[in-house]
């Protein structure tokens, strides 16, 4: 069964980047742009309801600018990961202090793009710990190491480990995924829903 797209939404004021932006990511079987915006307000209306895993936002722009529609975004209960993409490169201070996790400078270049976009779709620490906390003490979840990033499969689907190597293999409902764990480890942070 293949994983569900991860959902990008665009916002920019000019309709030829955001074109543009559509074109580039259509490549990518993985991605999927669920919307786009011409402004923050329309986007900052829309995103909330849509929620996208990744928004590409645009600085400049007439009305509310993308710092602004950035400092909304992340005071949402599930922030979508934010790709600052913009023609400035001065801004670029700023927009990390919203968490932003790329910025691009107009026109992005192809790798440019797929490197963001790869690099958003990873879990950072802080949303591990969340994870896990939320769960309580008894996780629902189990949070793999892969090549790709952290991959989240629940425990209820996970049939069973097995070690090879340096490598564990989590063979779950959807098939097979790589991990950088070992069995030490999963024993250690799961006592309670592990049996070696």
């Amino acid at each position: 069964m293949p994983n569900k797209a991860i959902t990008v939404y665009i916002v920019d004021d000019e309709n030829l980047a955001r074109e543009r932006l559509k074109r580039l990511i259509g490549q990518y079987p993985i991605y999927e742009v669920c919307g786009d915006a011409e402004n923050g307000e329309l986007a900052l209306n829309e995103i909330p309801l849509l929620q996208p895993d990744i928004v590409l936002l645009d600085i400049r722009m007439p009305g509310i600018d993308g710092l602004e529609v950035a400092e909304k975004l992340t005071a949402l209960t599930h922030p979508p990961a934010i790709i600052f993409c913009t023609a400035y490169d001065e801004y670029a201070i700023e927009a990390f202090k919203y968490n932003a996790t790329g910025y691009l400078l107009k026109p992005a270049r192809n790798e440019d793009l797929e490197q963001a976009l790869s690099k958003a779709k990873q879990l950072n620490q802080l949303q591990i710990k969340q994870l896990r906390n939320e769960s309580g003490d008894t996780p629902e979840q189990f949070v793999a190491h892969s090549w790709q990033g952290h991959e989240i499969i629940p425990f209820s689907s996970i049939y069973y480990f097995r070690s090879d190597h340096k490598y564990l293999t989590v063979v779950h409902s959807e098939g097979e995924t790589l991990s950088d764990q070992t069995l030490k480890e999963l024993e250690l942070a799961h006592p309670a829903e592990l049996l070696r």
